[in-house]
């Protein structure tokens, strides 16, 4: 086990979980009906998005607001503030925590919207944030990452985005001017790194241990989920009594991947940064959520790809994803990494 923060530290040790995506590698799945239960049987505390059985989110407030300001921070505050941002989020006092935030890489991917210009947060700055998070304690940080075939991944991720984020941050109209956008040397290491699954691992390796940090595929949850939840118990050390993982949030049918219908609730929500029952009375926020959720604003729409697109992503990840395979447990090559 790999120790950080102070030692000596009259604090006791505690066990840190942290499950940073990918999204679109079942993370909806995972966050609604994996982790908050398995936290809540072990009492640890869960501090992640959650979602009800529909797919709907349940995501406390505040985690939502930490969601909204971890970018802005750098890893020198989080360090020098450690022990007040703990106390503010009510990450203080548990002797186990365990944190899913997909945004940690999704926003190293595509950024975020604030204030008319864009945030984007670097997925090794933001797990260096997190371990500086417990400095002043005794913690044992472990990661699980969850990824999923590029081939597959990238067109899920622009339906989820598409004629909405996408449009206003990589000024993309296509799905192949996405690609040109994410595959662009030029566009920048924020944008590319996460996508080369053996750079991340690395660096989540080195700094929370090898035996620290595990990895696996999104087509093992599909495909074997009693072994997919067997590794899962393994990293966090107890036994999780479950033989199989529903599909809350499925994307890809027959037609190709299903964009998010965006309701009007969706796009306040998107303007207000999440916030859009702000300053509604709260007999009223009810009814004008269900209300506002009904009116469409875009249809739900199925972007497709070509075989030639596909083939330039596969090339593009192949070294990356063969790399991959010699570092972690599972065979990828099962799935066509």
């Amino acid at each position: 086990m790999v120790w950080y923060g102070v030692q000596g530290s009259s604090d006791l040790p505690i066990t840190v979980y942290i499950h940073p995506g990918y999204p679109k590698t079942g993370t909806t799945t995972l966050q609604g009906s994996i982790f908050p239960d398995v936290c809540h049987q072990n009492g640890w505390h869960y501090f992640g998005k959650r979602y009800g059985p529909n797919g709907e989110s349940r995501t406390d407030p505040i985690v939502r607001e930490f969601i909204r300001e971890f970018p802005a921070w750098n890893e020198l505050f989080v360090a020098q503030n450690a022990a007040d941002v703990r106390a503010r989020f009510g990450l203080d006092n548990h002797r186990t925590l365990f944190v899913s935030l997909e945004e940690l890489i999704l926003r190293s991917l595509k950024g975020e919207i604030v204030g008319g210009r864009p945030v984007v947060d670097d997925f090794g700055a933001a797990l260096r944030k997190l371990r500086a998070l417990f400095t002043g304690t005794k913690a044992a940080i472990r990661i699980l990452i969850t990824i999923r075939n590029q081939r597959d991944l990238l067109p899920s991720l622009y339906a989820q985005g598409y004629n909405h984020y996408f449009r206003r941050i990589a000024e993309t109209r296509t799905f192949g001017d996405f690609l040109e956008y994410v595959l662009d040397p030029m566009a920048g290491g924020h944008t590319i790194s996460p996508l080369y699954y053996d750079g991340a691992v690395r660096y989540a390796m080195d700094l929370f241990g090898i035996d620290n940090t595990l990895v696996l595929p999104f087509e093992l949850m599909q495909t074997r989920p009693a072994e997919f939840l067997a590794y899962l118990s393994r990293l966090l050390s107890i036994d999780i009594d479950a033989t199989e993982v529903p599909q809350l949030n499925p994307r890809k049918t027959t037609a190709g991947w299903k964009s998010r219908e965006v309701t009007l609730l969706g796009e306040i929500n998107a303007r207000r940064g999440g916030r859009a029952a702000r300053g509604v009375p709260a007999w009223l926020r009810r009814p004008a959520k269900r209300i506002l959720r009904s009116i469409p604003m875009r249809r739900t729409q199925f972007i497709t790809a070509m075989d030639e697109q596909l083939d330039l992503i596969g090339t593009a990840f192949a070294s990356s994803n063969a790399r991959l395979n010699e570092l972690i447990e599972p065979d990828l090559t099962e799935w066509g990494y």
